[in-house]
């Protein structure tokens, strides 16, 4: 069926008389609009689902682009941890500079 609102079902459902098929039947005699309100849940009942399986693969995409994103940080956390950890440390492969060079090269010549 179509998407129908349960405003417009019941107001269809109101305005088509049912006439019975036997004259003895008189319980398929044509029944007020109030009779006809379980439309409404269940048609109420499809939309939740439909907006509710909707809403789940949002929820999806989302969590997959977080799991990207989380994927694409790891590298570049570990990268600024280790940039961290040797913030105030020597440098272990620094080459000496130019001044301490000429003091190296003068102590070794006081020495020999």
């Amino acid at each position: 069926m179509a998407d129908v609102s349960p405003t417009t079902m019941n107001a269809i459902l109101s305005g088509l008389p049912l006439q019975p098929f036997d004259e003895s039947l008189p319980e398929l005699a044509h029944t007020p609009p109030e009779q006809h309100t379980t439309v409404e849940p269940a048609y109420s009942n499809e939309n939740k689902i439909k907006e509710l399986e909707a809403e789940v693969a949002l929820l999806k995409g989302i969590v997959k682009g977080l799991q990207r994103y989380l994927d694409r940080l790891e590298p570049w956390t570990k990268e600024v941890h280790a940039a961290l950890s040797k913030l105030g440390k020597e440098p272990q492969s620094a080459s000496p500079t130019r001044s301490e060079l000429i003091e190296r090269i003068l102590a070794r010549q006081n020495i020999g």
